[in-house]
């Protein structure tokens, strides 16, 4: 299923927010059957808070096993987890993908991810991408934002960071700050086209899977199953490779098990004691 969230639209009455997203839903329900063959089915959830959306998730019919959220609020991020149900949402695996791509030119270049400083420009608006990071073993990571700028120009700030993550669109700003920096690596992703690289084998991953959970260690298994997928000379791999769809889906499916796999393990541990008071 693929769900729009429209909580994030403040202003408009309810039929006027859903009218305005059904070309979104659309388009998306075409790519996804598409790409992963099943048909999708599109629903607009009208949400004011991370609550009322984990709400509405949880009362959509019982028979759909697999949602992808696109265009969250951001502070309804975490609404999926709170559902208990599979959620994905697109900024998540578009952040799936740049971390592919940064390990990917970093590999080319000979460079190390503990070495390495990286500026996210906007980090808020993909909300795993610095955990994701952190995971791939990135040395440094620094956050900007457009209220950031009046204290640190990001022509400034640039100069102590090896690669520029743009999910701001500073072209402009970025082209000034790479004159002279002639090794600085630019990332600016294209979060739809990006995103749907690994979302074909999530999808069909998640619905084989028992007690799904989706974590920074599934998000990064499908990243380094994206490297590895990628040809010499790319960063990414090609999207229309019949079979980047199934590398993805038994990575994510390994990571499925495993995690699933230590949830069992620690709800079977012994409980620990305490230290017996002497006597």
């Amino acid at each position: 299923m693929v769900v729009l969230d429209a909580g994030s639209d403040t202003d408009g009455s309810r039929s006027s927010r859903v009218a305005s997203v059904e070309p979104v839903l659309s388009r998306w329900e075409a790519l996804i059957h598409d790409r992963t063959g099943p048909a999708a089915r599109p629903v607009c959830v009208v949400a004011h808070d991370a609550m009322r959306l984990s709400a509405g998730l949880r009362g959509l019919p019982a028979e759909i096993g697999r949602f992808l959220v696109i265009r969250p609020n951001r502070a309804h991020c975490a609404a999926g987890e709170d559902s208990g149900l599979p959620v994905v949402t697109v900024a998540a695996m578009a952040a799936v993908a740049v971390t592919a791509a940064l390990l990917g030119t970093l590999r080319r270049r000979g460079m190390q991810p503990r070495q390495t400083r990286v500026l996210i420009a906007g980090s808020a608006t993909m909300p795993v991408l610095c955990p994701l990071l952190a995971a791939a073993g990135v040395g440094e990571l620094t956050s900007w934002d457009r209220r950031d700028a009046g204290r640190f120009p990001l022509r400034s700030i640039t100069r102590d960071v090896e690669v520029v993550i743009d999910l701001l669109g500073c072209g402009r700003d970025l082209t000034d700050a790479a004159r002279g920096r002639s090794g600085l690596i630019i990332i600016t992703p294209d979060t739809t086209s990006w995103a749907l690289l690994a979302l074909p084998g999530m999808l069909h991953a998640l619905a084989t899977a028992h007690d799904p959970r989706l974590d920074v260690a599934l998000y990064y298994a499908c990243a380094l199953a994206l490297v590895k997928a990628s040809p010499p000379g790319r960063v990414l791999p090609d999207p229309t490779d019949p079979e980047l769809g199934p590398a993805i889906e038994q990575a994510a499916t390994h990571a499925l098990r495993g995690g699933a796999r230590s949830r069992r393990e620690q709800t079977q541990a012994p409980p620990t004691t305490g230290w017996n008071r002497p006597r």
